[in-house]
């Protein structure tokens, strides 16, 4: 199983929204593009959802979901071509963890997520995955 971070501009999308609506949400339209590593992408697989950008809040990780299929193509929508379904998880709200909160960490501050942030999918290390877990 993989883990992921799924990063979402508020700018572009309303993540948070997306994150707190859950099954509602995600049973009218729960797809997330899947731009990068999307053959890696398995069905049970976890991806934790980065709300980047400053709009409706500070940035960091602010739900946990799971893939519910594999990468399917979609044509002519809004992010590209590729999408996964997830299901959510978990909503964490204000016990969010927050960019500052990863910069600290000597792992997690050397991750591709905090350094690359216009991607939409980061595949996760087990060390990273490792981290995120402590500070969830």
């Amino acid at each position: 199983m993989n883990h992921w971070i799924f990063q979402g501009n508020p700018e572009k999308s309303d993540i948070l929204s997306f994150l707190q609506k859950g099954d509602y949400w995600i049973k009218k339209n729960g797809y997330w593009a899947s731009k990068q590593n999307k053959e890696l992408m398995e069905i049970g697989d976890v991806s934790y959802f980065w709300k980047s950008g400053k709009r409706g809040g500070p940035a960091g990780i602010y739900g946990i979901t799971h893939l519910v299929s594999k990468y399917e193509n979609i044509p002519n929508e809004k992010f590209g071509d590729y999408y996964v379904k997830v299901q959510i998880d978990k909503y964490l709200g204000d016990k969010y963890i927050s960019r500052n909160k990863c910069k600290e960490n000597p792992i997690l501050n050397k991750s591709y997520f905090m350094k690359f942030n216009q991607w939409t999918n980061y595949l996760l290390t087990n060390e990273e995955t490792v981290e995120i877990k402590k500070l969830l």
